[in-house]
């Protein structure tokens, strides 16, 4: 009998609605889960309430309800705040109480409860879509909130500020209803320079003549036209800005007002003026794109795709699992707090707590409710499986979920950290996935300490928004193997000096912080905080993120750091890169321990050069971002005539001119010792060389057009394949290799290749050691690749079991007790050195990070041996020597240049080098 009740009321409503769209509300807080429906009429809206959750309310709750001012936004601490979402909407019959009477438990339990209002409306200035809709139970105090929005997809713009007000204004409209429904304006702005007093500011939009992010502030002002063409000031009144101790938000809806077609605001700019006419600050209104993330899992086995998409800020994020292999061993699985580190070993667990450390949890949620009965809020922002069920005796998934607490934007959002599997019998850790950015157009910045702390901060944006989101990776340790807490640490000025290591004045050169935007440092600076990062300096990362503790080993969790900044930008005019970091001393203090420079990197391009068998046209490609991006693997080659089967990646470069050059490549890259190559199998259980065997092999092929990816090949760090080579194997009974090519990086343009060459020819050793290196135009020194090409007689060894750069005087100091050279007074690396921990290595130590060097030679990527530069760790600045055995030395290097800048020969020094036989 109810159901048909409400089936009439519901074709009466259907026969009286108007324009107006539908609009809703859906609570999904502190345990509630509830839908409000509001439909327009012609002079009344219906408003349903119905409950979505069972035994959420009891019979004798009470609720007051009521809109308010603001919109709602769930990633907030306490989101249902009057801070967060304003007083009562007054003006437009905001107290729902009042009009209809407490919300029963005993009611909302037996249904959906309707309600005709005259008093709200969706049209005009006093609409209230977009507001927020709040109960709250009567006793307890316990609020839940939700904004009233549009059925249909929203489209965002946002104007962005940064000075003398720092803040946004952002527009919301329903696409396609601008005429309908018109445009809601959330003013989100504070105070942020000198001096700290509220202002009065009248605001308009004005057409511009080009806003790029090259420019200034005042440049972007000076591009605004004189006349506006919307003022909203004569509309809603000049806006009051207040400081953020006094925070005031503000929120309007313009019903002419248009964020699409002919007369669109986007692109415009919203300038904000004095009241005698001078303006303050002016910025472009853009539009806020959708973003999307997502999680390849390819481990263990276990394949798939977890995405992630939100259209902004105010909307739910979609949740798509898809995974296959499951193979009922996996039980729960969540987001975690750092990125996937690089693999160093074959036993590295790259899931483990040091890895990637726990769920992550922004609010330090401990108590939570039993999977899938709480809302999502209730639980850890990362906790997929309890917010939506584990995985426990599954094979396989394909399920979309909508979480309201799972942010793509602001400073919890999931971009740039991991997702792990957990095995459902003992909870360990088992698959895992890196979480990609919202855009493929990635600007890296990253800042390589060398002493007395070792290690990196990367940070990432959109390249084409520094307005957008900056993720900050942090991964350091003391040089020395102590562990330190509570260290200061800022973006500065000014590039190092000589300075960065100096016993008094430490980074002295380095200036002060790095505040382009002008922040009052003198009155209200407290204010400064995680919670009000536009209230600090852009360079203040203690303000914004907290102190940092600096672990006794490199890459533990002790010393590793993930945060996402609002206001660090990577790119344009105000752009942190070439500017430095620098760390200050244990507990707060204000000296100065260790400062490096702000480094953007470019992408690594490495590719086949000459084929040793001609009959092979074309190119393999390997393009790389940053250390733990996945490369890109672009094949472009023909001539295969049906003959060619596996193709792989090999230890050595091509010796091009000797016989059987293929040959002596050695094997397959297998730094991690995988055995044999399954038939069809996720990335880590193949040979980071097995090409063929990840993706397709080239049988019965002429030719091979297609782009892979994989997270398995670096182009970075100890495991790089530069300087390595290609193998084509031929369709024949035993495989045998056809044509070969070494790997070479490309250079980019300003960038130039440094080489040092030691050539042996004596009785004992031939060959040569060479070490490259590329200065990529910008002062930034990538890593070295030594390719030690040895052949070693049978008086020597089979290897080379220790070697080492020497601090030595003269040729007749090469002898076990000349001084390993050690720019950083290590001393004593023993415990700490490796080739995952190169900086905790003493630099000469070349033996301690890479092992011997076989018979027949090696390729070797160095991470802390740099062979030019301004500062005391340059290696050929150093007297050093190259030895084998004891009294066999190479004398001297020829250092020169190459690439786009053409020099042959920039310096003949006496540098030398050291190996010996032990």
């Amino acid at each position: 009998m109810v159901s048909w009740m409400y089936l009439a009321l519901f074709i009466a409503l259907m026969l009286n609605e108007v324009t107006a769209e539908r609009h809703v509300a859906h609570i999904s807080i502190q345990g509630l889960r509830a839908t409000v429906d509001f439909v327009p009429l012609e002079a009344q809206v219906n408003i349903t309430v119905t409950l979505n959750c069972e035994n959420c309310v009891a019979s004798g709750d009470t609720f007051l309800w009521s809109i308010h001012e603001y919109p709602m936004l769930y990633d907030r601490d306490m989101p249902c705040s009057e801070d967060n979402i304003g007083p009562m909407f007054s003006e437009g019959g905001g107290s729902l109480s009042n009009t209809h009477g407490l919300l029963t438990g005993t009611a909302l339990n037996d249904g959906p409860q309707s309600f005709l209002n005259s008093d709200v409306s969706f049209e005009g200035m006093n609409s209230i879509s977009g507001r927020a809709l709040l109960f709250e139970k009567s006793t307890g105090s316990v609020r839940y909130c939700a904004s009233i929005i549009p059925v249909g997809e929203m489209l965002t713009a946002v104007s962005t500020f940064q000075y003398p007000v720092a803040g946004t204004v952002t527009f919301r409209q329903q696409i396609g209803q601008a005429v309908t429904l018109g445009t809601s304006i959330y003013v989100d702005l504070d105070i942020i320079s000198s001096p700290q007093t509220i202002r009065n500011l009248d605001w308009q939009i004005r057409s511009n003549s080009g806003i790029t992010v090259d420019m200034d502030l005042e440049q972007q002002c000076e591009a605004v036209d004189d006349e506006p063409v919307y003022d909203l000031s004569t509309k809603f009144g000049s806006l009051i800005i207040r400081t953020v101790s006094n925070h005031q938000a503000y929120y309007f809806f313009d019903p002419d007002l248009s964020l699409e077609g002919d007369n669109s605001v986007v692109d415009m700019s919203l300038v904000l003026s004095y009241p005698n006419g001078s303006l303050a600050t002016c910025n472009k209104i853009n539009t806020l794109a959708p973003r999307s993330v997502q999680t390849k899992i390819s481990a263990k086995n276990i394949t798939g795709v977890i995405s992630f998409s939100q259209r902004s800020p105010w909307d739910y994020t979609s949740v798509n699992v898809e995974l296959a292999n499951l193979r009922s061993l996996i039980g729960g699985y969540h987001v975690h707090e750092y990125p996937i580190p690089l693999r160093y070993f074959a036993d590295d667990n790259l899931a483990s707590s040091d890895a990637v450390a726990g769920h992550f949890n922004p609010y330090g949620v401990t108590d939570f409710p039993n999977a899938t009965v709480g809302t999502e809020d209730q639980y850890e922002i990362g906790d997929i499986s309890n917010k939506f069920g584990f995985l426990t005796n599954k094979e396989t998934i394909a399920e979309v979920y909508t979480d309201w607490n799972m942010p793509l934007f602001g400073t919890n959002s999931i971009a740039g950290r991991s997702i792990v599997l957990h095995l459902s019998e003992d909870g360990s850790r088992y698959a895992y996935g890196q979480i990609s950015y919202p855009t493929e157009n990635i600007k890296t910045v990253v800042v390589d300490f060398q002493a007395p702390v070792t290690g990196s901060i990367v940070m990432k944006q959109d390249q084409n928004d520094p307005l957008s989101e900056t993720t900050v990776f942090v991964d350091i340790a003391n040089v020395d193997g102590t562990s330190t807490v509570e260290h200061n640490w800022h973006v500065h000025m000014y590039k190092i000096n000589n300075d960065y290591i100096a016993e008094t004045g430490r980074c002295n050169a380095n200036g002060g912080h790095y505040n382009p935007f002008k922040v009052d440092l003198d009155d209200g600076y407290s204010d400064c905080s995680p919670s009000n990062p536009r209230r600090c300096e852009a360079g203040d990362f203690s303000g914004k993120h907290g102190n940092l503790n600096i672990a006794s080993m490199l890459h533990t969790s002790d010393g590793k750091f993930f945060f996402t900044d609002v206001q660090l930008p990577l790119s344009g005019i105000y752009s942190i890169d070439e500017r430095s970091v620098v760390i200050h001393v244990v507990d707060a203090g204000a000296g100065r321990l260790a400062c490096q420079n702000t480094f953007g990197i470019l992408k690594k391009t490495v590719s086949t050069t000459t084929w040793s068998d001609t009959a092979i046209l074309g190119s393999i490609v390997f393009d790389q971002e940053g250390l733990s991006d996945p490369t890109s693997v672009s094949v472009e080659i023909s001539g295969l005539s049906n003959m060619a089967n596996g193709w792989h990646v090999h230890v050595l470069p091509v010796p091009y001119g000797e016989e059987n050059e293929c040959s002596l490549t050695l094997g397959h890259f297998n730094p991690f010792n995988i055995v044999g190559s399954p038939p069809s199998s996720t990335l880590d259980l193949y040979e980071v060389g097995d090409l063929s065997g990840k993706f397709v092999t080239l049988e019965d092929r002429t030719e091979l057009s297609e782009t892979f990816v994989d997270q398995t090949i670096t182009l970075r760090g100890p495991h790089s394949i530069d300087a390595r080579s290609i193998v084509v194997h031929r369709n024949d009974a035993v495989g045998s290799r056809w044509s070969c090519s070494t790997l070479k990086e490309v250079l980019h343009p300003l960038s130039f290749g440094v080489t040092a060459i030691a050539v042996f020819q004596n009785d004992a050793v031939s060959g040569t050691v060479t070490f490259r290196q590329t200065h990529q135009g910008n002062d930034y020194l990538a890593d070295t690749i030594i390719d030690a090409a040895l052949d070693l007689s049978d008086s020597v060894s089979e290897e080379v079991s220790s070697w080492s750069v020497l601090d030595a005087t003269d040729v007749s100091d090469c002898n076990y007790g000349s001084q390993v050279y050690d720019p950083f007074n290590i001393q004593d690396d023993a415990a700490k050195c490796s080739l995952a921990r190169q900086g905790q290595c003493i630099m000469g130590n070349l033996g301690g990070r890479h092992g011997v060097i076989p018979d027949g030679g090696a390729i070797f990527t160095d991470t802390n041996l740099p062979l030019i530069g301004q500062f005391p760790s340059r290696l050929f600045d150093s007297l050093c020597l190259i030895c084998v055995t004891h009294q066999l030395c190479h004398e001297q290097f020829c250092l020169h240049r190459e690439g786009h800048f053409f020099w042959d020969l920039v310096s003949y020094m006496r540098s030398y080098f050291v190996l010996y036989d032990i």
